[in-house]
């Protein structure tokens, strides 16, 4: 799983059933997302396809279609009841394979998608939800969280879960499917990467709050670098920040210097280093900040460049002794 989400970018937003925004997101991320997870997704009427049994031809309903994404959603199964889609960009699809678990939820708002590399066969889960505040039943949240244990790739949870909880949102008001939802993730090894309390949804006379979350597998914040950003002001019409997830490799260890102490080498680096304490701090002529600091980033930087040239970089798997020098090499010689 992790192979794969190295390679993901992400962006997530609650659209407000606003047609031409969606479009306008995926003609604007076509280059620089592999992912989208949309909410509150507009369903309508495209065209009307040849019929021989309707002279009127077959309603074809279906949500915004883009040449640079697959779109994948439950509309088929459970028509204008469903609010959730998710795009996948054709270029993740050149390398990989996706597939819909209509069953592990069965609901029309929760929509379970596994990404498989076709090379390794690994494979990730990315689970999509809405809960809708409008539903007079809490469905969708009972069958996310009676049925999340089942999915043992589960690597990324998000949606617009519209429940409040003082771990995440500046609230006192702990909802019981919230307290579950944390419970159910912390079982799954799922954390919540969500920035602190910046709210996601955002309202002129009302108070703004944290409705939008993100849930990522400990296994790839272990292995890799995330990078969470809320976009409110870059948001559009809607009143839902745009998220982006982003993953990098994390730095491996960095290579260690040193300059053997007592050697030509020591000796030559404070030599220069001496020389350019005289020449970026003479006693006199530094009678401003401005020339201070233009002289201390100089020598900064001419510091390091010093150290560059004079030190040395130990081997990988080398464990050098930094006290070791000449006469222990002699005495070791003449055992």
């Amino acid at each position: 799983m992790i192979q794969d989400t190295n390679k993901l970018n992400y962006l997530f937003q609650n659209v407000h059933k606003n047609i031409k925004h969606l479009q306008s997101l995926l003609d604007l991320h076509a280059n620089d997302t592999d992912i989208c997870f949309f909410q509150e997704v507009p369903f309508y009427l495209i065209r009307r396809l040849p019929s021989f049994d309707d002279p009127n031809g077959t309603p074809f309903t279906n949500t915004a279609i883009h040449g640079a994404w697959v779109l994948v959603n439950q509309f088929e199964r459970f028509g204008d009841l469903t609010q959730v889609a998710t795009y996948v960009n054709k270029k993740v699809l050149s390398t990989h394979s996706i597939f819909v678990d209509p069953f592990t939820f069965n609901d029309c708002n929760i929509l379970h998608t596994r990404l498989t590399n076709n090379e390794t066969n690994d494979s990730m889960s990315m689970v999509n939800v809405y809960n809708n505040p409008s539903r007079a039943n809490v469905q969708t949240m009972n069958r996310l969280l009676n049925n999340m244990k089942y999915v043992e790739d589960l690597a990324i949870l998000q949606g617009d879960f519209n429940l409040h909880h003082e771990e995440w949102d500046d609230t006192d008001d702990n909802s019981p499917n919230a307290e579950a939802l944390l419970q159910e993730t912390f079982i799954m090894d799922l954390l919540l990467i969500n920035n602190d309390k910046i709210p996601t949804w955002i309202h002129d006379t009302n108070r703004s709050s944290v409705t939008d979350l993100v849930f990522v597998s400990s296994a790839a914040l272990t292995a890799l670098e995330s990078s969470l950003t809320i976009d409110a002001h870059g948001r559009g019409p809607g009143d839902h920040a745009i998220i982006r997830l982003t993953f990098t490799n994390r730095m491996g260890p960095q290579p260690i210097r040193y300059i053997k102490p007592g050697s030509d080498e020591e000796k030559s680096f404070f030599s220069s280093l001496s020389s350019l304490i005289n020449t970026f701090f003479p006693v006199e002529g530094l009678d401003s900040a401005e020339k201070i600091e233009t002289n201390v980033n100089s020598f900064m930087d001419s510091t390091e460049r010093l150290w560059l040239e004079k030190s040395r970089t130990i081997k990988p798997n080398s464990r050098p002794v930094q006290w070791w020098n000449d006469d222990c090499t002699t005495a070791k010689d003449n055992l």
